[in-house]
């Protein structure tokens, strides 16, 4: 993937501020991972949810250089999961995800 370099008249350049760290989605099926693009070939990567995975992450970020005992935190997005399950009153994410005909067609969807 190329990146395209984006100019704002007058605007700053940024700086790299914390060259170990990681940015990573967290989703309830698959986990998207950047680490700075030095790092990998592939410096964008999607895991699955699934402990094998989630294994193969951890290694990958290790292999990167990312000190993950020195840069960990936690951002929190209002998705449109975050959003059904407001409006609706669904108490478990994992329902929206399963493929449960039952769920599905509760919102109006065929199958």
């Amino acid at each position: 993937m190329t990146q395209r370099k984006r100019s704002t008249p007058g605007a700053s350049p940024l700086t790299l501020t914390h060259p170990n760290a990681a940015g990573i989605d967290i989703g309830s099926a698959s986990h998207f991972v950047a680490v700075p693009p030095d790092r990998d070939d592939e410096p964008v990567r999607e895991f699955r949810s699934f402990t094998a995975d989630l294994s193969a992450l951890a290694e990958w970020l290790t292999a990167c250089g990312i000190d993950a005992e020195r840069y960990t935190g936690f951002a929190f997005g209002m998705g449109i999961e975050r959003t059904l399950m407001f409006r609706h009153g669904v108490t478990d994410m994992r329902d929206m995800v399963e493929g449960d005909v039952r769920f599905t067609t509760a919102f109006g969807s065929e199958v």
